[in-house]
């Protein structure tokens, strides 16, 4: 017998009737020919679940347009109820739609469905689900579309308190702790925050609270580091640094990343000979074993961040050549404690 392949006007009209059954046939072994690209083989069960002819993996094709679909497949019958179930990916931005028997509707994948969450007019991908490896240019997870939600973070499934090695980190991966890279925290009340190794590689410490081209490392608050004004704790220093030089003929200065309010300094070898400057008599200085001030020839002088230490060959200065010296620096918090 003769395989025709697919031929709509085979066989004719005119064909005897003996040549028929062969037709018939060809047509069944082209029928499951054409369909086993997409279908499982016929079977010659008899009952739904046997009979073959199911969709293999992958077969099924969904939509992909940028607009809405309103035909079946035929391009002409419009969507009825029996329709429900159809989806669609939006090709503008692979959002999945599913046909609801009346209208298709996005996809809610895992409880994180989020219309037009950046306010901007759109739905993007991004607006449905955090991707944990990470996103192309940044994502945003939200806790709640209204006022007052929360976004929990949780370190394992207890819902107490179980193990102190629990923890979230927040890592940034520049492994030279470029300072651009940072972790943004806008407007939450931190209960408590550790800085780790991280925060100073040289004592394990968090440096001084300064600017950062000073010190290195900062804490900041919105577009400002740290101040003494932004603490909430009166009566205690805020900031504070110490050093030691040795006078080679010429003033010394030290850039300490904040406005002291007091300074000491005293040649190591020599502690009756301390000379006191305070912000609030900034053009005097004191020298403590005798109690006298004086208002020129000042030994230790403070304009905005720097410390400047007088050189002299000579008298009672500290920065005198040759000799060693060491000083103290403090910034108190703005609210003072008054006697009463």
């Amino acid at each position: 017998m003769t395989n025709y392949g697919w031929n709509i006007a085979v066989p004719a009209n005119s064909v005897t009737i003996g040549s028929l059954p062969g037709h018939i046939t060809v047509t069944r072994d082209q029928v499951a020919t054409h369909l086993s690209g997409e279908h499982v083989a016929f079977a010659a069960g008899t009952g739904l679940d046997d009979m073959g002819g199911e969709h293999k993996e992958g077969s099924a094709k969904a939509y992909r347009q940028a607009t809405t679909p309103t035909t079946r497949p035929d391009g002409s019958t419009g969507f009825t109820a029996g329709d429900d179930g159809r989806l669609w990916v939006d090709s503008d931005d692979d959002i999945l739609h599913v046909y609801n028997a009346s209208a298709f509707v996005q996809v809610s994948i895992a409880g994180l469905l989020v219309t037009d969450a950046e306010g901007d007019g759109s739905t993007k991908i991004a607006d449905l689900v955090g991707l944990l490896p990470g996103r192309v240019g940044g994502q945003t997870l939200k806790g709640d579309t209204a006022q007052n939600g929360d976004l929990k973070l949780q370190a394992t499934a207890y819902t107490t308190a179980h193990s102190t090695t629990s923890q979230i980190e927040f890592v940034a991966t520049d492994t030279a702790k470029n300072v651009t890279n940072k972790i943004e925290l806008n407007d939450i009340l931190l209960m408590s925050l550790k800085l780790g190794e991280d925060a100073d590689a040289n004592s394990n410490d968090l440096k001084g609270l300064g600017a950062v081209a000073t010190t290195g490392y900062a804490i900041g608050f919105g577009n400002a580091d740290v101040t003494a004004a932004c603490l909430k704790t009166t009566g205690t220093i805020a900031q504070a640094a110490q050093g030691a030089a040795t006078g080679a003929g010429a003033n010394l200065t030290a850039d300490v990343g904040f406005t002291p309010d007091l300074v000491l300094a005293w040649p190591t070898s020599d502690n009756n000979n301390v000379w006191l400057w305070v912000s609030t008599a900034s053009t005097y200085n004191t020298r403590l074993s005798e109690g006298t001030s004086i208002s020129s020839g000042l030994r230790v002088s403070v304009s905005s961040t720097t410390i400047t230490f007088t050189n002299s060959a000579t008298g009672d200065y500290p920065n005198k050549s040759g000799t060693t010296f060491s000083y103290i620096a403090l910034k108190f918090n703005a609210a003072a404690i008054n006697p009463s």
